[in-house]
């Protein structure tokens, strides 16, 4: 007499061995904003090392992520310092205009810089998806505006705290993205700003020359 309730590998029956489960790569899951969001703030070097990886397939797809943070910080910025309905208009407008400019050309520095020094070149919306996660911490001011009541140095010394985290995620975004150390990086900083602008100046003087050069038609 038998049991009809046999367990697996009786009878000579062969016993399928569980396949482990594969972990969902990180630049996988930020298909929606609060995953973007979240990698953005407690994930930020896995997260940056994934999306700037030669396998990366879905960077390309993520800047209306980064877009949808950068709008986000600059409205809560913008509506922190508010007191009635026409500053709320103003100063959100206005803040999430900066916020989008100031987005728009560390993402194209970004791009330029990978396109000068041969390592990976990125897109325009790769460095946007990438260069996005920078500002996630600007969201966390409309928490902080809750402290205004602390006295004046305080509360401005707490409120520069996003700020700064929005800086090292930046700076920590260039270094990975280009594969550089962040010696290399402070070098860079402390070079290229001042050499764009002298080849800005040297261009825009020339033009003046040419200008006052030409001769004035009566």
């Amino acid at each position: 007499m038998t049991d009809s309730a046999a367990l697996p590998g009786d009878n000579n029956e062969p016993i399928v061995p569980i396949e482990p489960i594969t972990p969902v790569e990180p630049d996988g899951e930020l298909h929606t904003l609060l995953n973007y969001f979240h990698a953005a703030l407690f994930e930020p070097v896995s997260t940056l090392k994934k999306l700037t990886a030669e396998t990366a397939t879905r960077t390309k797809e993520l800047w209306f992520e980064a877009f949808l943070v950068v709008v986000i910080a600059g409205a809560i910025m913008g509506g922190v310092k508010s007191q009635s309905a026409s500053q709320l208009l103003f100063f959100v407008t206005s803040r999430i205009l900066d916020m989008l400019l100031f987005w728009y050309i560390a993402s194209s520095i970004l791009v330029t810089l990978s396109k000068m020094m041969g390592t990976r070149k990125y897109t325009m919306k790769e460095g946007a998806a990438i260069t996005g996660i920078a500002f996630a911490p600007l969201v966390l001011t409309g928490l902080l505006g809750c402290l205004a009541a602390l006295p004046q140095f305080l509360y401005m010394g707490i409120l520069s705290l996003p700020f700064l985290w929005m800086i090292a995620l930046l700076a920590m975004a260039y270094r990975i993205a280009l594969g550089i150390s962040y010696m290399k990086l402070m070098l860079m900083i402390m070079v290229l700003p001042p050499l764009l602008f002298l080849v800005e100046a040297f261009w825009i003087c020339s033009a003046l020359v040419m200008a006052l050069s030409l001769p004035f038609r009566s």
